[in-house]
Formats: C-alpha cells, structure tokens, sequence
C-alpha cells in the first residue's frame, strides 16, 4: 500500500510544480522582444563590478575629512547594501550613520539609521520587521519629513506608497540615489510588463550616469526569475538562463555558475525534463563549492535552497532515500536559522507521508501548505489552490514516469485505481474552490475599480491610470497625449424636471456613446456626478479637438426616452494637452477643468482649449 501511494504523490507532484496559474497574464509578441531588448542591454553593457563601486565609495568615505560628506557617504552605502541584501554592511554603515548624525544632529538621517537598524537585525523575517517597525512608531514620532517617510513604507513594504514616492521624486531631481532606490523597489509590484521595463531602464540610466553599485549579473538573474517563476515564460526563461550560463562561463565566476546552473535546474524541472533539472542541480551544487567568495562569507541559503529543490527531483525520480537526506540538509538550515511554517517543508513532507502511506495526513498538509502558500507575500501572485486542477490531464504522464522509474508497482491496478479517485476527488474539490474564489477576486476587482451606474472607470481608479500615464510621458521622447474633463449641461434641470432616475438614464447614456466611441486605448471615467474624464493616449491637440468634436454631435444628435417624453441635452468640454513644462498630474488636471469652466462661462455646449496648449 506504501508503494501504491508514492504513485498518488508522483501526480500531485505533476501539478504542483509547474501548474500555478499566474495573475500577470500572459507575454505579448512585444513583450517578450522588449524582454529580450532589455536583457541583452543588460548583459551587454560594460557596468563596473558592483564590489569595486562599493569600495570606492568606501576608499571615500575613509579619506574625506567632512563629517557631512561622511554622513552622505555613509547613507550611500547603507541603501546601496539593503538593494542587494548586503545585511552585514547595512548593519555596520547603520550604527555608523547612528554615531555621526548625533555628533551633526541630523535628526532625519538618525531615525533612517534606527529604521534600517531593524532591517539588519530582521533580515528577511518581513513579518518581525513589521512588529519591530511598529513598536518604534510607538517611541517615536516620524512626523511629515519626506525621506524619512519614504524610507519607513519602503522598509515596511507599502508598495502602494511607493508609486506615490516615484511621482515626487519627479519634482525633486537632487535626490537622485532615492529615485534609483525607490526603481529597485517599486519593480516589485508592478505588473504592467512595459512599465516594469521601463523601471528596469531607468534605473540602469541612473547607475551609469552616476556610476551606482550594480550587480548586473544578478539584474539579469532576476529578469529570468520573473519569466519563468511568475509569467510561466519557460521557453524564453530557458533561453536567456543558457545566454546567462555562456557568460558566466567566460567568465569562470563559479558564484555566477551556481546561481546559472541552480536557475536551470528550476525551469527544466517546470519542463517535466528531470533528468536536466537534476544534472544542473549537480553542477549547481560542484559550481558553490568552489566560489570561495560564498565559502568564505559562510553564505548557506541558496545552498540550502538547492537541497530542497533537489529532494523533490529526486522524489519524481522515485529515490526516497536520497530525497529525504537532501532534504534533512534543507531542514537543518531551517532549524538553524528559525524558520517556521515553510510551505515548501510542508509539502515535500506532505509527499514523504503519502509515501509512507499516510494518504489522509498528507493531503491535510498539502491544504495547509496551500494556505501557507496564499498568504505568502513572496508568492501573492500565485493562485495555488489550482495545483491540482490539471491532474486528469497529466495522469498519463505521472502512470508513465512510475513505470520506468518504480517498477516494483506492477500489479497494483486496483490500489492504483482507489489513489487516483482519491486524488480526482481531491483535485474536484480543490478546482471548486478555486473557480469560486476567482469568481469572487474578479467581482471584487471589478467592484473597487468601475463605477456603479455607469460601469466607467470609477474616480478612483482612473484617477491611478491617469498619474501612470504621466510619469510614463514625462520620460517618454514620443510624449503626445491629451486630457479631456466633459460636463452635462444643466443637469440639475434634468432632474429637476424629469426626476432622478432620468437624470441617472442621461448619465448612462452619455456613458454608452463615450464609449461607443473612444478607442480600445483611450481611458474614460466618471469622474463625479455629471462629470466625466477622458485619457487619450497619443493623441496630438488637434486630434482631441475632433475627438471632442464628434462627441459633442453625437450628443446633439441623440435623446434620453424616458415615460414617453424625449430628454435633449449637450456636453461642455475642456481640452488639455501634455507638455514637459507640467508640474505634476495634478497640474495638467487644473488645466482641463479651467478650459471646462471657461466653456461653461462661455454659454456651455461648447469645446475650449487649455491656454497652456495653445
């Protein structure tokens, strides 16, 4: 019966690595070339090497005699080692910041040394990062000082605040190391590929324009990390992982090798090619023994990493006894550095009691890693309740893969036959609840962003779209856009004459013909009662005037029927276009609702342009 289970464990195993539906969507033709463009711009690009940066700033920062310039030099390096996860170095230059903005009392640059204090002590516990965050706010009092702001929503992870910070930082050109800090940060959370390459981007402009510490190799790292762990991309994963490995191996950096070989393993394993996952693992494993630069550091996570993923090779490869020895090398690591409720642990033990026979055991461990898995920060992009929602698809493979690799199943068609309904049942259950939780996520998604009666855009979130937009044409060569603010003409009459709900039909109608009539790239919202906003992306001034052109007929040439009455009604609009001398979204907002007011002082039903457009 043991040995009937581990069949059951091969097929969860088939869907659990490999088939985690992405919320990122899916690349585009174009996305995957701006990929491509960008990694190669990456890999190409003659950056110095981010220890020799770092060193010179150091050299630096020991020959300078200025305790200002010291206190600068020191802040430098503290941002550049928390970008790269540099904890030994973010904890000394933070006590050494701690020490010299009390001799120049520097209150800002003092609780920035505090704030990054906790993340060395914390590392990557982000939950006890918080806790320790929290506790500070109570002691102290950050008040309204930008940076140190900035610096305590990075620190805590308040991605939504970050965006907000890249926007100001627009107006603040002198505090450039912030804007390179906050790119490295925001592209976190960013899940518009173009926008997310254009981070990417602008970030190496900064690093070679101001000669930034970078790791390039680990840039390029993490652009294949992203296509094959969070898009699914595996092919194109593939191919810029083996670009990756040529360059590592010119250059014989056993460190790059490790972390080229380990990569590779991962997206041949998401392949189903095993016997490839498990050779690169190997060579992974012979590449870290030999980088003396992590043997020395006495680096053990990514090592220990690697055993994990190699238990669960060899658990595919039926050698349970090799699986569990990699894995307790993983556990020891765990242990050692306080790691509980690792979803990861969770499930590889979850398939060691499935093989010890222990079905109903670790099925409950498989639901309680899912759960783990869902309210993982790392892993909020995965919906990990559909890992077993391809298993009838990949049965056949997973029957297969035993056969050759655990010969001694023969015979065992009816244990077989009662695991895998077993495992249908489970995988029923699992698809289930999935559909009904996507269902639900979709419905709240489209609660939080559409406006109720119209089905618009709502304020809120057009108003988010609409601050994107500007950031992405302020750093655009091919800047044309323009922005209309549109107003119903005399809509209190409506009401008043007609009632609410007709005053509501007019909205509505008004709502169908915008977008009946703007383009799939265009951006339309109801912006407030009778009011709506219209994004027109690429578009030049005298292309908005026509656009506004058309609408307002349509309007004059239409009616709202209601209890057989026929409601007449016209629009005002103002029109504003995009221009670099705009001080913010805000600015070119004002410029719209001006030209609309001039419209309505102008007798309404009328176009006016912005007097900064003209």
């Amino acid at each position: 019966m043991k040995k009937l289970a581990v069949l059951v464990l091969l097929t969860l195993w088939c869907f659990s690595s490999g088939a985690l539906d992405s919320k990122y969507g899916v690349l585009t033709a174009d996305e995957r070339i701006a990929f491509k463009a960008l990694f190669k711009k990456i890999s190409s690009t003659d950056i110095p090497d981010y220890n020799q940066r770092f060193l010179a700033i150091e050299k630096k920062l020991t020959n300078t005699r200025s305790l200002e310039k010291k206190q600068q030099l020191t802040y430098q390096l503290i941002l550049f080692s928390r970008a790269y996860f540099d904890f030994a170095n973010l904890k000394k230059y933070a006590l050494s910041l701690k020490e010299l903005s009390a001799i120049n009392q520097d209150k800002t640059l003092g609780t920035i040394a505090d704030l990054y204090l906790i993340v060395a002590m914390h590392q990557r516990d982000r939950e006890a990062r918080v806790q320790s965050l929290e506790a500070y706010l109570t002691r102290r009092n950050l008040g309204d000082d930008f940076l140190v702001q900035l610096h305590f929503d990075l620190i805590k992870g308040e991605q939504a605040q970050i965006f907000k910070y890249l926007l100001a930082l627009e107006k603040r050109p002198e505090l450039v190391i912030e804007k390179y800090y906050v790119l490295h940060n925001v592209r976190e959370s960013e899940k518009n590929n173009t926008v997310l390459i254009s981070y990417f981007e602008q970030e190496l402009e900064l690093v070679l324009a101001h000669k930034f510490p970078y790791l390039k190799y680990a840039e390029m790292f993490n652009i294949i990390r992203y296509l094959s762990d969070f898009m699914q991309e595996n092919e194109l994963a593939l191919e810029l992982a083996l670009e990756y490995l040529e360059q590592a191996e010119k250059l014989q950096d056993k460190t790059e090798l490790f972390f080229a070989y380990n990569k590779l393993g991962d997206i041949y394993k998401s392949m189903a090619e095993l016997n490839l996952s498990f050779a690169s693992y190997e060579k992974a494993r012979e590449a870290y023994l030999a980088a003396t630069n992590y043997a020395k550091s006495g680096s053990s996570e990514w090592l220990a990493q690697m055993g994990r993923q190699k238990a669960m090779t060899y658990i595919v490869l039926g050698d349970f006894k090799k699986a569990r020895a990699s894995f307790e090398k993983y556990l020891s690591y765990e242990q050692a550095n306080r790691i509980e409720n690792n979803h990861y642990s969770m499930r590889i033990e979850a398939y060691f009691d499935i093989q010890q026979g222990r079905i109903s055991q670790g099925i409950a461990k498989l639901e309680q890693a899912s759960a783990l898995m869902r309210n993982s920060r790392v892993h909020n992009n995965y919906n990990y309740l559909t890992e077993l929602a391809k298993i009838a698809e990949r049965e056949k493979e997973a029957v297969l893969l035993a056969e050759t690799r655990l010969l001694y199943f023969k015979g065992a068609a009816i244990g077989l036959a009662i695991m895998t309904l077993l495992a249908m049942r489970l995988a029923y259950t699992h698809r289930k609840k999935s559909l009904q939780l996507k269902v639900k996520g979709d419905a709240l998604k489209h609660l939080a962003r559409k406006d109720g009666l119209t089905q618009l855009n709502n304020r809120r979130y057009w108003q988010e779209l609409f601050e994107r937009e500007f950031i992405r044409l302020s750093r655009s060569s091919t800047n044309r856009a323009c922005h209309i603010m549109l107003d119903i003409d005399h809509f209190k009459k409506v009401n008043d004459t007609y009632g609410h709900i007709a005053g509501d039909k007019v909205i509505q109608h008004l709502a169908q013909l915008l977008s009946k009539s703007m383009r799939q790239v265009d951006v339309v919202g109801r912006y407030g009662g009778e009011e709506f906003a219209i994004l027109l992306p690429d578009t030049d001034l005298q292309q908005a005037i026509s656009i506004a052109q058309r609408i307002k007929s349509d309007v004059e040439a239409t009616c709202v029927v209601e209890l057989g009455q026929a409601i007449n009604f016209t629009v005002s609009m103002g029109i504003a276009a995009f221009s670099d001398e705009l001080k913010g979204p805000e600015h070119w907002m004002d410029q719209a609702d001006n030209a609309l007011y001039q419209a309505k002082r102008d007798g309404r039903n009328c176009i006016r342009v912005a007097e900064q457009s003209l």
